[in-house]
């Protein structure tokens, strides 16, 4: 795994992107430890399934649950990911 530049702009529902794949990658290593959701489709695409993830992901680690990707989700994501995968 790997950690990833924050993107120049939040992230959030329709985006779609390589930006919105890499997150949707980082949110499956946390999903397959910590199953709240099902696995995301990693297609790109900020849509519904991605939405509740992430909102989900905001909750368990205290942050505002808008389901925007900004600077803190980001490195929220990224972060317990990397703790994973090294696991």
């Amino acid at each position: 795994m790997y950690f990833p530049n924050y993107p120049a702009k939040p992230l959030q529902y329709g985006d779609s992107g390589a930006e919105v794949e890499t997150m949707q990658a980082a949110m499956n290593v946390i999903l397959a430890k910590y199953p709240t959701h099902d696995v995301l489709v990693e297609d790109g695409y900020f849509g519904d399934a991605t939405d509740i993830a992430v909102r989900r992901f905001q909750q368990h680690v205290g942050l505002a649950q808008d389901g925007v990707v900004g600077a803190y989700t980001w490195i929220s994501i990224f972060a317990l990911a990397n703790v994973i995968y090294e696991a």
